[in-house]
Formats: C-alpha cells, sequence, structure tokens
C-alpha cells in the first residue's frame, strides 16, 4: 500500500482575521488528504489583532484542523513562514497567503507532478486568478521557462509563494526565506532556489489558485520604499547577476520600472536619477520614453491636485 507524502500548508497571518477563515477553507477542502496546517499568527501575542484572529480560528484550533502558532512580537512575513517551515512535518511544504485562496484540487495535482521528478527539482508551481473587486476575474498564466532564473530577474515571472509546492529539505538547506526582506521575499527565496535546483509549472493552461486584488492595499509599499527595497534586493545579487550574460538588462528593467513608480508618485528628483541609472545599462526605446514620460505627466497632475496653490 502506498502511503501519500504529508503535505505541510503554511499560512502567515497578519491583520487579516476577515479573510483567514476563508484561506483554511480552502486548505480544509482539497481532495488530496494527507495535509496539515500550520497558521503563524505575527500579529503579536495580546494585541487586539491577534486576539481577533484567534478568536477567528478558535474552532479550528479545538477540532485540532490546524497548529496555530503566535508569534511574541510582529516580525514579518519572511519570519512567519520560516516558522511554518521548522515546526512541518510533511515532506513537501506550501505556503498560503491568509487573504487567497486554492482550488481544490491544487495540492493533489502538484503532489502528482512533484512525485515523479528527481532530486534535482526542487519543486513545482501553478498558475493563478487575480479576483478583483467587483467581481472581475483574469487569469494569470505563466509561460513554460527555458531559463526560469532569467525571466524571474527579468520579472517576467507571474507567480509567488502561494504557488508553490517544495521539497521540506530544500527548505531546510536554504534556511528558509531572508528575514531581513519585508518586500521581494519571494523573489529574495527564488533566486537562491533556482541558482541551485529548477521548478516545474504543473498545469500550464489552467490555474490552481486564486489571488485576491483590493482596491486598498496597506501593505504596497510608498514612494522612495520602493527604490529602498528594490535595491536591497538587486544589492543581495549583484555578484551572481552581473556574472549574467543578461545582467546589465536585469539592472535596466529595474532601475527602469521603479523610476516609473516613483515619477508616478511625484518622487521627481529621484524618479529621474533612477531612469538616468537605467539609461546606462542600456539605451532606451522610444516606446520606454514615452512610457516615462507618461509617468511623470501623471505625477504631476497628482502633486498639482495636492498642492491646488501650484494650480
Amino acid at each position: 500500500m502506498n502511503i501519500l507524502p504529508l503535505v505541510s500548508v503554511v499560512i502567515p497571518t497578519y491583520a487579516r482575521a476577515i479573510y483567514i477563515r476563508r484561506a483554511i477553507d480552502s486548505v480544509l477542502n482539497q481532495t488530496y488528504p494527507n495535509i496539515e496546517i500550520i497558521v503563524v499568527d505575527d500579529n503579536g501575542k495580546g494585541t487586539a489583532k491577534q486576539i481577533e484572529t484567534q478568536r477567528q480560528l478558535q474552532l479550528y484550533i479545538d477540532k485540532g484542523e490546524i497548529i496555530y502558532i503566535c508569534h511574541d512580537i510582529n516580525r514579518n512575513a519572511s519570519a512567519a513562514r520560516n516558522t511554518g517551515i521548522y515546526n512541518s512535518r510533511g515532506e513537501y511544504i506550501c505556503f498560503l497567503d491568509d487573504d487567497d485562496e486554492y482550488f481544490s484540487d491544487k495540492l493533489e495535482r502538484q503532489v502528482a507532478v512533484l512525485s515523479t521528478l528527481g532530486k534535482n527539482w526542487a519543486g513545482v508551481y501553478c498558475n493563478s486568478i487575480d479576483k478583483f473587486e467587483g467581481g472581475k476575474n483574469v487569469f494569470i498564466q505563466n509561460k513554460v521557462s527555458e531559463d526560469l532564473l532569467k525571466d524571474l530577474l527579468l520579472c517576467k515571472t507571474k507567480f509567488g509563494s502561494t504557488s508553490l509546492m517544495i521539497r521540506r529539505e530544500v527548505c531546510m538547506e536554504l534556511h528558509g526565506f531572508d528575514e531581513n526582506f519585508y518586500r521581494h521575499q519571494d523573489w529574495e527565496f527564488l533566486v537562491r532556489l533556482l541558482l541551485k535546483y529548477q521548478l516545474k509549472l504543473v498545469d500550464p493552461q489552467r490555474a490552481l489558485i486564486y489571488y485576491y486584488v483590493y482596491k486598498l492595499n496597506n501593505n504596497r509599499p510608498k514612494g522612495l520604499s520602493y527604490l529602498t527595497y528594490r535595491e536591497q534586493y538587486l544589492m543581495k545579487y549583484e555578484r551572481e547577476i552581473m556574472q549574467l550574460e543578461y545582467g546589465n538588462l536585469v539592472y535596466y528593467y529595474h532601475y527602469y520600472s521603479v523610476a516609473r513608480i516613483l515619477l508616478g508618485n511625484s518622487c521627481f528628483k529621484q524618479g529621474f536619477f533612477l531612469f538616468h541609472r537605467a539609461c546606462s545599462r542600456k539605451t532606451p526605446s522610444v516606446k520606454d520614453y514615452f512610457l516615462i514620460l507618461k509617468s511623470a505627466l501623471k505625477g504631476l497632475i497628482c502633486y498639482c491636485k495636492r498642492n491646488t496653490n501650484v494650480l
């Protein structure tokens, strides 16, 4: 008799008590039977958010359907995922953000593929559907990649930690997520993983997870924090990136994309400075110049609206 491998699903949660039960229910409703669910509460013990989160989860805890772990203080999503990893027992580990949702056959389909792959494959990932407020759904499809590391560094990939199923031994070997990263944790983890292993796309023509997209997303960085977080990511892997034949293109893309964000947020000095840095890596196309000017115009309009005396 074949014993199905245990899958540990790690759900970090912070300030989303109203959504967490939907995420948990999507795991409990899986067609795959051998699962443990580890919820890591990163609100900080005794805070109002933690008390409300535990209240929402108490029935699951009492029924033994989840393992509930609470951080003494808020540490960040990377630390919460690591707590889940280190307390897991599964052969495979999955992650689920507390406001997202699995399709009912997500784990079954991923186990079926991963269990056939050799040890050079760290795990598998899948496509998703973005669910917007108002009912709009958008299928986010990844192409089967011949060089997934390159696609990741150039931001051509369209998946994050919720799409992953990773061998636990690989997570432990990589020491989990870098807890110094408050943004781009998925990118940072995946670069380390893809420098040593491969990942396989499961079911290229369909989705296996829902990402929920809200109009008011307080988790997004604002203004210059975009630059701070992106430079942290680029600086950590500068040596590895510049050893690649497309290294300058990686820096061009990231500097250029963040320059557009900064200009759109009315950070004109920093935005144009970063665009200049991008130009030192590659000559922009006519389209790129047009989009930079479009972002700057957007930022100018926003600035004028905030400062009516300028009008």
